[in-house]
């Protein structure tokens, strides 16, 4: 699997969401290649970021108009 298609999994690998076979091969991909082993640690880096922002929620206009 080329380092582009596996870059295009690894939200749907951190999520549990792809197939097992293809998990395997991405996670395969990512023990022999350093490169995409560090873009998913900084995709896990920023999911954790995101984690800890507080939820907003939308002021009683704006939910008038969206719902």
């Amino acid at each position: 699997m080329t380092c582009a298609r596996v870059r295009s999994q690894l939200s749907s690998y951190l999520d549990g969401d792809l197939g097992s076979s293809v998990a395997r091969v991405v996670g395969a991909h990512l023990e022999g290649c350093p490169a995409c082993a560090r873009h998913l640690q900084s995709l896990r880096a920023a999911l954790e970021m995101l984690a800890d922002l507080p939820t907003l929620s939308p002021t009683e206009g704006i939910a008038a108009r969206v719902f």
